[in-house]
């Protein structure tokens, strides 16, 4: 095991506060933690393995066998928790890694382009954060409601124009995204464009009647 799959949608989740908050963000943070301390105590132990002159005595050798076994499946354990639970879920991540064939054969199982994940965030919102245009649009045709807030009430709009992300941006305001929408924080889509300096998409915003 050389790295942490699918942790991808991690960040996401650690970096957008509109979508996850509160007790459970703190343990998502601590479980990824944990994976990570674990990750690099298990490749400093298998670097010893591999070199059995730095191993004092057999003793020592078959003790640093174990601690590594152990790793490994605490390891696992941990991993097992951040997975997807259900289709669901499953496509909330898949839309927050623009993994767009993922998202297409989950929509076409039947998983529902609005459920949300544990988190409180939804794929639409995943896919806007990271500027997944195609995967947003796909969302869209099936139905996915472009205004979802997540539990700070951030808008799919708000997420994609603090970023930047001009072409999905655009393409929530072809489907009729609330311009003007405000987060709990007081934040709109075109506050966000603004502070992080996106010219293009404060321009384009303010076409389509962006007040505030």
């Amino acid at each position: 095991m050389n790295k942490l799959p699918g942790l991808g949608w991690v960040l996401f989740f650690l970096a957008v506060s509109p979508v996850a908050c509160g007790e459970e963000l703190d343990d998502l943070k601590q479980n990824v933690q944990a994976s990570q301390k674990a990750l690099e105590e298990l490749k400093a132990s298998r670097e010893k393995l591999e070199d059995p002159a730095s191993v004092s005595d057999r003793a020592a050798l078959d003790q640093l066998k174990e601690k590594v076994s152990r790793q490994a499946e605490d390891l696992d354990r941990t991993l097992e928790e951040l997975q997807p639970k259900s289709p669901e879920e499953e496509l909330c991540f898949s839309a927050t890694r623009g993994d767009v064939e993922a998202v297409k054969r989950l929509l076409h199982s039947g998983a529902h382009p609005d459920a949300r994940d544990r988190f409180g965030g939804s794929a639409i919102e995943a896919a806007a954060n990271g500027g997944f245009t195609e995967i947003v649009k796909l969302l869209i045709q099936r139905g996915a409601d472009v205004n979802s807030k997540g539990m700070l009430g951030g808008t799919p709009l708000i997420l994609a124009a603090a970023k930047g992300h001009l072409e999905t941006v655009s393409a929530l305001l072809e489907a009729r995204a609330d311009v003007n929408a405000q987060a709990e924080t007081g934040v709109t889509a075109l506050i966000g464009a603004k502070i992080n300096g996106h010219k293009a998409v404060v321009e384009l915003l303010r076409k389509a009647g962006a007040k505030r």
